[in-house]
């Protein structure tokens, strides 16, 4: 798996609630120092996806990047399957992933529900009913009733932002 999509989701999730935070003391006139008030965890995500490569400076713009990420993962995500089937279930069980000893917050953000498909929203449905598009999505001609998004029968509580779906 690409490892900088990882890094940007696990920063995205972890530092969420933080990235006011991180803007202010980066801005002028701010304390300069983008760690202070961070958990150790929120500390290391931020240092990591910044090893990464990652400007600290364009968390200002976190929802847009966290949007943005989403669409890509979703384009990419059936390869990533195809390249390594067991990664999702390794994450989950093998020692060494984030998974297979997650922290407190990792286990919140879990969500797992169980429901039913009510109807298949075309890209050109979803556009009508102003929903966000993907960039695929946005992309593609939508002449042709193309899958964007689902109606649920019901929705579970939480962020459900790059989850995905399995049918079962």
């Amino acid at each position: 798996m690409p490892n900088n999509f990882t890094v940007m989701a696990h920063a995205i999730r972890v530092l969420k609630d933080k990235f006011p935070l991180i803007v202010d003391a980066l801005e002028p006139g701010g304390s300069g120092d983008m760690y202070n008030g961070l958990t150790v965890e929120e500390r290391e995500a931020l240092a990591e996806v910044t090893r990464m490569g990652f400007p600290p400076r364009a968390w200002f713009n976190a929802e847009r990047i966290a949007f943005g990420y989403t669409g890509v993962f979703s384009a990419l995500i059936d390869n990533i399957v195809k390249w390594d089937s067991e990664y999702f279930k390794d994450f989950w069980n093998v020692p060494g992933y984030l998974g297979a000893n997650p922290p407190e917050s990792l286990k919140r953000a879990r969500i797992q529900h169980r429901t039913k498909i009510k109807k298949v929203v075309t890209t050109d449905e979803a556009a009508k009913m102003g929903l966000k598009l993907t960039m695929p999505a946005k992309l593609a001609d939508i002449k042709i009733p193309l899958p964007a998004a689902l109606q649920l029968e019901s929705v579970p509580e939480g962020n459900l932002q790059g989850a995905t779906v399995t049918i079962m």
